[in-house]
C-alpha cells in the first residue's frame, strides 16, 4: 500500500511519487523488475519496488497546477486517508463502502452504456464537419452525476425476477430495441432499461430479463456532503468519478517479477452495473425534453437552439455560452469559426496547434460567453 509522504516532481527515498507513466517504466528498469506492480486496461497506475517507496502515475489525477496537486494531497492526508489516491475514486471509496451485488445479477447487465455522444445528422468520420448557425446555447448540468447519484438507489439485496416491463415498480431490464425506441441507444441490440426510463420509450422493445427491488432508499447526498467538506479542493472531480468503480468490468492485474513474470487478474469487487445504470440513465433523461432542438450532446452538456432555464442547484442547467454559429466535427469536438471551443481526451495543447479539417485552433480557455 502507497504510504505518506507523496510529492509530485521532488524526489523522495521513502514514500509515494508521483510521476510520468515513462518515468514509471524507467522505474522498473532501474530497480530491475524487482516488487510488484498494477496495470488498468494497458496502463500503469502504480510501482512499488520496495515496501516503503511507491511510484503512482500522475496523468491519472491530472492536477491542474502544482499548487493544485498539493491541495489535493493535503486534503485527503487530512481527511485521514490511508495512503495517496491513484484516482479520484479513492476518496470516495474511503468515504463510502460499496456492496457488492450478486453475480448473477450483475452478469445479466453487461451490455451497460456509458455516457450519451450525439451529433445531429451523426458524421461518422472526422471530415464530414456540420456547420450550423445560431443562435446556438451551449449547456451542461451542474453536479449531474452528484444529482443522480443522490436520487435514491435500490436496496440490492432485496432483488427479484420480475417478467413484464412495469413503470411503477423500482426494477432494471434487460431489452432489445434501438433508436427508434430510444434517442440515446446508438444501435439496435441488447439494451439495459430502468423503470424510470419506460414512459420516454418511443417503441414497444422485446423484453428478455428483469429484476425488481422493494425500494430505492440508498441515498448518496450525505456521503457528498461530507466529501464537500472533507475534501473542498477537488469535490467536484470526486463527484464526477465515483460512479465508474460500479461502471467498470476491466480488471486491475498485479504484475510481479520474482519468479518470472507473473501478471494476476483482480476483478473489481464492487462491479455494480444496476446502480451504475440508474446513474447515468437519469443524466441522459434530462435531454430528453430539449431532443427537439439539440444539436449536440457529450455527457452532461449539449449544444441547443432552445434557451433553456437554469439554475444554481445540481441537476438544473447552467448556461455556459451564446454562439452565432458553431461547427461540429464529431462527438467532443467543436468550435466557433477558427477557435476549438471543446476537443474530448486533450486537457491542453498549444494554441498554435491547428486542427484538421477547418483549422480551428485549440483553445483551452474556460468559455463562459461569447
Amino acid at each position: 500500500m502507497a504510504k505518506w509522504p507523496a510529492s509530485f516532481g521532488d524526489e523522495l527515498e521513502e514514500g509515494t511519487l508521483y510521476v510520468s507513466p515513462g518515468r514509471i517504466e524507467n522505474e522498473m528498469r532501474y530497480w530491475r523488475w524487482r516488487g510488484q506492480a498494477f496495470r488498468f486496461r494497458k496502463r500503469w497506475t502504480t510501482y512499488q519496488p520496495i515496501t516503503s517507496l511507491t511510484y503512482k502515475n500522475s496523468d491519472i489525477l491530472k492536477p491542474e497546477s502544482l499548487e493544485d496537486f498539493q491541495n489535493i494531497l493535503t486534503s485527503c492526508q487530512a481527511a485521514g486517508m490511508p495512503g495517496p489516491p491513484t484516482s479520484f475514486a479513492d476518496p470516495f471509496r474511503f468515504m463510502y463502502r460499496s456492496p457488492s451485488p450478486r453475480l448473477t445479477w450483475t452478469a445479466q447487465f453487461k451490455f451497460l452504456q456509458g455516457g450519451w455522444q450525439h451529433v445531429t445528422g451523426n458524421p461518422k468520420n472526422r471530415g464530414r464537419t456540420i456547420e450550423e448557425k445560431g443562435p446556438i446555447y451551449w449547456y451542461d448540468l451542474n453536479s449531474a452525476y452528484r444529482w443522480a447519484g443522490c436520487r435514491g438507489l435500490p436496496d440490492l439485496s432485496t432483488a427479484r425476477r420480475i417478467w413484464r416491463l412495469d413503470s411503477g415498480v423500482p426494477s432494471l431490464y434487460l431489452v432489445r430495441g434501438g433508436p427508434a425506441a430510444c434517442p440515446y441507444w446508438p444501435s439496435y441490440g441488447w439494451h439495459v432499461l430502468s423503470h424510470e426510463e419506460l414512459p420516454a420509450l418511443r417503441q414497444r422493445v422485446e423484453f428478455e430479463f428483469g429484476i425488481k427491488f422493494d425500494d430505492m432508499p440508498v441515498d448518496l447526498t450525505p456521503t457528498f456532503d461530507e466529501i464537500q467538506k472533507r475534501f473542498p479542493f477537488c469535490y467536484k472531480r470526486i463527484s464526477r468519478a465515483y460512479w465508474g468503480q460500479w461502471a467498470s468490468r476491466a480488471e486491475l492485474n498485479r504484475v510481479t517479477w520474482k519468479n518470472g513474470l507473473s501478471s494476476q487478474p483482480m476483478p473489481n469487487p464492487v462491479y455494480n452495473p444496476v446502480w451504475a445504470h440508474f446513474i447515468l440513465s437519469r443524466v441522459k433523461l434530462r435531454f430528453l425534453p430539449h431532443l427537439r432542438w439539440l444539436l449536440h450532446v457529450y455527457v452532461d452538456a449539449m449544444l441547443t437552439r432552445e434557451e433553456v432555464s437554469t439554475g444554481e442547484l445540481p441537476g438544473e442547467w447552467r448556461m455556459l455560452g451564446k454562439f452565432p454559429s458553431v461547427w461540429i466535427d464529431y462527438p467532443g469536438h467543436w468550435g466557433v469559426a477558427r477557435e476549438t471551443i471543446r476537443h474530448a481526451g486533450i486537457a491542453s495543447v498549444p494554441k498554435a496547434l491547428t486542427m484538421r479539417p477547418n483549422g480551428a485552433i485549440i483553445d483551452s480557455r474556460p468559455w463562459r460567453e461569447v
